[in-house]
């Protein structure tokens, strides 16, 4: 096919005549056409915008010609041609023949498509490639010679002839969002570039198309592997064909080791994970490939560095200064680095500060913190009074006993602070650390820049002995006010239990009273709010000790558990219908009964104009709140709970079957529209498993006019068919003289 003509080929006996027609929009063409004698014929014809049927032979061919950019009709299919005008068979074909003309391929194809190298540096001939003569010399593995679906006449959708050889790296390269935008040909030439691999340019060149990375190649800042040369450059790292994150070769940790084996080996502690979480893979922004240079980038994760009025020198020349960012031991290495600047023996000045006394690393940090200080010196913030005076000896002494640690640090203290001795002389409890180790258990005599000089922060500092105390984990929040235990606890001690600050109403300082006015109360409330609630972490908005559900069972038992029906309600929790701290309405309600239930169930008296009187005294009277062996969550079965009202109709003699059913078979529960709570009236109810004795007859008999219970009882009677009286008397009730009416049948006569 070429612009708006095509050429039909077809093959048939030698100097045949073949006939042929063309249909089309605006007309019909037909002709006939000779078969040559090498057995083929030809013929060409202009095609119309729109369907056109070609009848030949026999054989039937319809193509939709579509003017440029009209949408293709459904049914219709898209056709790539041979870009050449092959009404000139004769091209690729010897005349007359369907064989190729002389040379075959790939010359023949060559002779149009030219295959060059795209690499300046390459020499070598596309025939000595092997790519080239192995695969891309057979044009026809991937190639249609005429007519395709698929562009470049691919026989195949996208580049898929690839995967027969190259099945590895075809599947690999589905992860690769390269591929997703132009399959293999986005980075390879499919036929012969003169690059390794076949791309279309070097590896670095072919990569910085799409990463932007690499557009600096040359910076002396780059990682080496991508920018030395002789090295694979971005291949070095990753598998352009690869499945893994990153296309790496293999993860980042033991991708790094190939090259850096001592640094993983060594460490950086239990947070390295992987090396990119400081380091850029590519290049760098400080040194060393680092994200951020120090100490910026230790900020991400380390929060010992502000920008304070007093910042120790170290810590300006970066924190590599003291610290390895690949050991394990830093800490201890680091308090090694300190005595190389502060050596006391070597500076009298800084030995007559502390008063001479000998000094280890450890004591220093008790008042120095190693990065920085809101102070004018590199002190914590807060120093004792004693100290801030020089005064050493206030509580230490003089001379060679001034080195000693003071034993009775209480009786110490005690001089200045009064706490422990009032405790003591009213004879309250003490609290154990105060007690048995003294002040200096959770104060530091020195510096501190806690307040009070404690040693930690409060939470930390309790949580040392009260580790059991619970925290915010496993679905569990923390009570705002455990922020600091001091809130509600007393840190010395007093008589209440647990130290509280009051003995009672203690969270009544902070929240309002939940009973109020209100007469009916929980009776959990009498062993106070943490009978239900933890105060220091729990779970939901209220700090539960448990998800409500389960803590609710430990006093009331498994409703859900005491029936096979069970209420749906409880699946939202005790709360929908109970108020948990106190409630106007009995049983802790949130409304009233009937008005609780009616929020999720329609009002039962609405169902007719005649109520059930058994409403009166509420739902609860035949439902069970939560869960029972009985349908629709009743207290009894359904026919056995009527009876509890209503007398037993079985014992006035034969009984009708329907009761099998239970009342509900022919009575609504709630109300009705018919007198006795029936479902239907009288007639239609029963004919409902009765048919009508009268239907089909002459004669009916008059006495159907009052309906079936003028002559039946509904529910039991001694005569059949549960008659209201023996058939003479209840005939005699409306027929005085039998004589004068004879009725041949029970209700009608045919």
């Amino acid at each position: 096919m070429s612009d708006d003509f095509i050429t039909v080929m077809g093959k048939d006996q030698p100097d045949k005549v073949v006939s042929w027609q063309h249909i089309r929009p605006t007309g019909l063409e037909q002709a006939d056409v000779t078969v040559s004698p090498a057995g083929y014929f030809t013929f060409s014809a202009k095609l119309d915008p729109g369907i056109n049927r070609f009848s030949v032979a026999g054989t039937y061919l319809e193509v939709y010609y579509a003017k440029e950019n009209e949408p293709i009709p459904t049914g219709y299919f898209h056709r790539y041609t041979h870009s050449h005008d092959i009404s000139q068979c004769t091209d690729c074909h010897e005349a007359g023949s369907s064989k190729l003309a002389e040379g075959g391929q790939p010359q023949i194809c060559l002779g149009c498509h030219v295959v060059v190298s795209q690499n300046p540096e390459n020499d070598q001939d596309p025939m000595q490639n092997g790519h080239f003569t192995s695969v891309v010399a057979s044009c026809r593995q991937c190639h249609e010679p005429h007519i395709s679906k698929n562009p470049k006449l691919l026989k195949q959708e996208r580049l898929e002839p690839c995967k027969m050889c190259h099945t590895k790296q075809y599947d690999g390269a589905k992860g690769h969002p390269a591929y997703e935008e132009g399959s293999c040909a986005a980075c390879h030439d499919t036929h012969f570039s003169g690059f390794p691999k076949n791309l279309y340019r070097d590896i670095k060149s072919t990569c910085n198309e799409c990463h932007s990375q690499g557009k600096a190649i040359t910076e002396k800042k780059f990682h080496p592997p991508s920018a030395i040369e002789g090295k694979k450059y971005c291949s070095t790292c990753h598998d352009p064909h690869g499945t893994t994150p990153k296309l790496t070769r293999s993860d980042k940790a033991t991708l790094c080791n190939e090259c850096h084996p001592k640094v993983l080996r060594e460490g950086h502690g239990k947070e390295l994970k992987t090396c990119t979480l400081c380091h850029d893979p590519h290049r760098e922004m400080g040194s060393r490939l680092l994200k951020q240079d120090f100490p910026a980038g230790c900020d991400s994760c380390h929060d010992g560095y502000r920008d304070s009025a007093t910042v120790h020198q170290p810590v300006k020349a970066g924190c590599q200064s003291c610290h390895s960012p690949h050991r394990n031991d830093n800490l201890a290495k680091a308090k090694e680095k300190c005595l190389l600047c502060h050596n006391f023996k070597k500076d009298a000045e800084v030995a007559a500060l502390h008063g001479n006394l000998p000094m280890t690393v450890d004591q220093c940090l008790k008042c120095h913190p190693v990065h920085d200080s809101n102070q004018k010196r590199l002190v914590k913030g807060k120093t004792h009074f004693p100290l801030t005076q020089g005064k050493c000896d206030a509580c230490h002494g003089q001379g060679a006993a001034a080195a000693i640690k003071i034993k009775d640090v209480a009786s110490k203290c005690a001089s200045c602070h009064s706490t422990l001795r009032d405790l003591q002389s009213s004879r309250h409890k003490i609290h154990p650390p105060l007690e048995d180790e003294g002040c200096a258990a959770c104060h530091d005599p020195h510096m501190s820049d806690i307040k009070s000089y404690l040693k930690k922060p409060v939470e930390k500092l309790c949580r040392e002995c009260h580790g059991e105390v619970p925290k915010e984990e496993g679905g569990k929040k923390a009570h705002p006010a455990v922020k600091d235990c001091s809130d509600c606890h007393t840190p010395h001690g007093n008589d209440n239990k647990k130290f509280l600050v009051k003995a009672k109403d203690l969270c009544l300082s902070c929240h309002d009273d939940p009973t109020g006015s209100m007469p009916v109360k929980h009776a959990a409330l009498d062993e106070g709010c943490g009978a239900c609630h933890d105060p220091h972490a729990g779970f939901g908005k209220g700090f539960l000790r448990a998800e409500m559900k389960g803590l609710c069972k430990q006093c009331h038992g498994d409703k859900a558990a005491q029936g096979k029906v069970v209420h749906q309600a409880l699946d939202e929790g005790c709360n929908a219908c109970h108020k948990p701290h106190a409630s106007k309405n009995k049983k802790l309600l949130n409304s009233p009964v009937d008005a609780l239930c009616k929020d999720c169930h329609s009002i039962p008296g609405k169902e007719g104009a005649i109520p059930h009187t058994g409403l009166a005294e509420g739902c609860s009277s035949c439902h069970k709140p939560h869960s029972s062996p009985n349908k629709k969550l009743l207290t009894k079965d359904a026919g056995a709970l009527c009876l509890d009202c209503h007398s037993d109709p079985k014992t006035a003699g034969k009984v009708h079957t329907a009761i099998d059913e239970g009342c509900g078979a022919c009575h609504k529960p709630h109300g009705s529209d018919q007198k006795n709570l029936l479902t239907a009236s009288g007639d239609k109810l029963c004919l409902g498993c009765h048919k009508d004795p009268a239907a089909g007859k002459k004669m009916r008999h008059d006495g159907l006019d009052d309906g079936c219970s003028g002559c039946h009882k509904p529910h039991a009677s001694k005569e059949e068919p549960l008659l209201k009286k023996p058939v003479n008397e209840l005939c005699k009730a409306c027929h005085a003289t039998h004589k004068k009416h004879v009725l041949e049948a029970k209700h009608a006569k045919a």
